[in-house]
Order: structure tokens, then sequence, then C-alpha cells
């Protein structure tokens, strides 16, 4: 397999300027949809837990030890400081889709660079920004504050790096590729599928002696740096037996298996052309001898995602955002291939990109339409009739961002989710610091009893089981309570 691809220069004159320029254009245009849509869309409960969760670091509370998550945490420090700084608003809440929105446009570069990296060509890096940034699934999810975002852009990051290693042997360039994965580790545990591919490639490369052990270890060295500065956060803070327990004991006490085919059946009339190109770029990479080993590992890394996604028990949206820069940089590269070899012109090039993109640029339009001002304005609502001391019952996370909880687990406190699965991995009991250093079992009804919460949610809550009707009365926004008695 060979690193660089083999193109006939012949077949391969240099765009003109002005289809460059166009194709800048167009992922402006592209990504001007997108942060239409950051602005615009309602939000996913996820985004909430993860404000919340921020905001529970701004008040010097540990993941882990002080509340319930099983994420890793390092988007929560991230958007600690907005909060600090910027206030505890729906305002700021709109900040931080914005911040989202800058690292969807370091991913639409970043896939850019590394298409044009194993490509030597600015037209295809440039053409992998555009279907990206078309592509419906990745916007969904992209827009989101969740952490499957930066770890993607990092993730990137490391990919690119690695392949300039690849192509340049400097020892820095393998480096920054470890301390981008671990920072990629730090946000979201489901990088270690990319870290899996890179072994696989890494030992490829040893076993064809197109690779020594130094860079490895100079891998090793840039990614063990963060972790060991994680792992001596966990230890000094004490929770590093609730991190090991929520983040990968319960991975493997998963939940009722979903099928990834409806989601994918939803998404694929939206995408069919850049999903059928991505298939078929597929087919053609893998079996065309004259493509260079570069763009194969980027086929390589692209399936070995996306089967992944496939196999997991609950494949939500979010899973698929490190596929999709992957599918892109393959079906671009595919894309420029032909229409080298047939020496298209730039009306044509321009005709089939437009129409390959129209319908998911449709789709994309329909989405920002998606908006639900209720959502902040429930939470507005409670920051407003609400002191910062005032705890809160919210067990599906749709209205308090800024005030504490009523215990441990405080949210994915449904049947059968984590909660469920928490109490019977643990005999029924928590280990916490409500009184003391005792094990407490988590009873709704007696904490609603004793902490008297300033409003309630009747998600997991029936008010007559908890003879709470006589305190607290309905307030005019769907199953928000608000206590009537002192």
């Amino acid at each position: 397999m060979n690193d660089s691809p083999r193109l006939n220069p012949s077949l391969c004159p240099p765009a003109s300027r002005n289809y460059l320029s166009f194709l800048i254009f167009l992922a402006v245009l592209l990504a001007a949809l997108v942060l239409m849509i950051s602005l615009n869309r309602y939000f996913d409960h996820d985004e909430f837990e993860h404000i919340h969760s921020a905001w529970y670091v701004t008040i010097n509370q540990f993941p882990y030890l002080d509340y319930f998550e099983q994420h890793h945490p390092l988007l929560w420090y991230l958007l600690a400081p907005f909060l600090i700084l910027l206030g505890l608003s729906t305002q700021t809440v709109m900040v931080l889709r914005i911040l989202m929105f800058v690292f969807i446009l370091g991913i639409a570069f970043f896939t850019g660079r590394i298409a044009e990296q194993v490509s030597r060509s600015r037209e295809t890096g440039l053409v992998a920004s555009v279907l990206l940034l078309s592509s419906t699934l990745f916007v969904k999810s992209g827009v989101e504050i969740r952490p499957d975002v930066p770890e993607v852009f990092f993730g990137l990051v490391s990919i690119l790096y690695l392949f300039r290693y690849f192509q340049s042997a400097r020892n820095r360039d393998i480096v920054f590729s470890g301390l981008a994965a671990a920072v990629a580790f730090l946000f979201l545990q489901k990088i270690i599928i990319l870290l899996f591919c890179y072994v696989v490639i890494i030992i490829y490369k040893i076993v064809r002696n197109r690779m020594a052990w130094k860079p490895v270890l100079l891998f090793a060295a840039g990614f063990s740096l963060p972790l060991i500065l994680f792992l001596g956060g966990l230890i000094i803070s004490g929770s590093l037996k609730d991190y090991l327990f929520t983040n990968w004991i319960m991975i493997f006490y998963p939940p009722e298996k979903i099928s990834p085919w409806p989601l994918l059946r939803w998404y694929f009339p939206q995408n069919f052309l850049p999903w059928v190109m991505a298939m078929t770029a597929t087919v053609f990479i893998i079996l065309n001898r004259k493509t260079g080993g570069e763009i194969k590992t980027v086929v390589f890394m692209f399936l070995a995602l996306f089967l992944s996604v496939l196999a997991v028990n609950s494949p939500y949206a979010q899973y698929y955002l490190p596929v999709l820069p992957l599918g892109s940089i393959a079906s671009a590269y595919f894309l420029t291939d032909i229409f080298k070899r047939t020496k298209s012109g730039v009306v044509l090039r321009t005709a089939i990109l437009i129409i390959i993109i129209a319908g998911p640029a449709f789709y994309l339009w329909k989405e920002n339409q998606k908006t639900d001002c209720s959502q902040l304005e429930r939470v507005d609502y409670v920051l407003r009739n609400s002191e910062e001391s005032d705890c809160i019952y919210d067990g599906d996370v749709k209205f308090n961002l800024f005030r504490p909880d009523l215990h441990y687990l405080w949210f994915s406190v449904g049947s059968g989710k984590s909660l469920s699965r928490y109490r019977e991995m643990k005999k029924n009991k928590y280990f916490g610091k409500y009184i003391g250093d005792k094990y407490i079992s988590y009873n709704i009804c007696g904490l609603i009893r004793t902490k008297k919460p300033r409003f309630i949610s009747s998600y997991a809550l029936s008010l007559d089981v908890c003879r709470l009707e006589t305190s607290y009365a309905k307030t005019g926004i769907p199953r928000l309570y608000v206590r009537t008695e002192k």
C-alpha cells in the first residue's frame, strides 16, 4: 500500500481561481445557514444536561463525586468560564450555541485540510468541506451543545497531524497528533474507536517497515500527558472510584438495544445523492489500485467508525458525527477524481456539485424552521421565580439549568434509565453526601418532602402518590409545578 496518491499530472489540471472562489463561497453560504440553525433550532435535553453540569463546575462541585455524569468533563470546564463571565441567563445559553458553531467551522476546515493533504488537491479539500456542511445528519447534532462536537474537532486535528507525520516524518507532528487525540478523549470516550484504528494502522506500517518504534513512543508521550493530569485531578478530588463506575462499568450494563436503521432511513432521503456517492467512493477507493495509501487509510477509519456506531446499543444521531467528515473526504476524493479523469469543465463541475447538495440544503432550510421558544421561556421562568439556593426537581432536564438538584442522581431517572441501572448495580443504594457519608436510597417523594424544592416536574413522579397536591400548584407550563407552602 503506497502512502501517497499516484495521479497522472496530465489528468489533474489546476482548478481555475474562479471555481475555487465559488467553492469557498458555497462553503460560506452553507456555514451561514448552519449559523441560522444554531440560533433558531430547538434544544435537545442533552444540551441542558451539559449546561447544568458546567454550572455545577462553577460552584466547585466535582463531576462523578458530587453529581452524576457519564461523560468526560472537558466540555463543562470549557463552558464554565462563559457562565461565570456572562452570567446565568438564557442569553448565555445562546452564546454557548455560537461556541459550538465555531467548532463546526473548525471541523469543516480540518475536514478540508485532511482531504487536501491526502489528495494534494485544494479542490478536493473545498469539496469535502462543502459536502460536510450540507449533511443534515451532521448539522443536526453539530449545532447542539454536546461533547461530541469538540471531540470530533480534536479528533480531526489528530488525524491531520498523523498524516503530516507520514509525509514529513517530523517528530513534532506525531506528538501533536497524540496530544490532540488526548484532548478529544477528555471531551468524550468515543475517541477510543479512532485510537483503535491508529493501532491497526501503526501495526501495519511497522510490519511493512514503514514506521519505527520511536514515533510510536512520541505519540504515546503526547497522548499520556493530558491523561496523567486528568488522572491526578480525579485522585486529588476523590472522584476516581465514582468516575470508573459511572463512565466505564455502567457502560457494560447497557439498556435495551435500539436499532440504527430507523434513524438512517429517516436521513437517507435527505442526503440521497451524497450517501450513494459515499458508498460508491468507498468501493472505488478500496478496489482501485491507483489510489494512494492515505486515502485508503481514511476509508478504513470511515468504515471502522461507521460499523462501530451500528454495533452500539443506542446509536443516536450524534454518534455519526465522527463518521461524516471522513465520509465527506472519501466522497470528495472520488468526485474530483472523476472530474479530472473526464476533464470536466468548470461549468459541469459546478452544476454537478449544486445538484448533489441541493436536496440536503433544502432540508437544512426546513430544519431552520424548527424552533421552540417555550424551552428557554421555561428556563427563564424558573430563574426569575427562584433563588440561587432553591432546590429544583427536574428529572428530565427540561428547565433547571442553574439551580441545585435534590440528589446526586438528577437526570435520566425514568423507568429503565440510568437511575434504574445505577440502583440495580449498587443493590438499591447510593453512596453520597446527602447525610454525612451514609448510604441512602433514592426516594423522590421523601426528598421533596424533606428539601421542599421551589419547582418540581411531574416526570417520573406522581403528585398523588407522593401526596403533594396541596403543596404544589400548576404554573401554566406543562408538567411544571411551584411550591405553595413554606
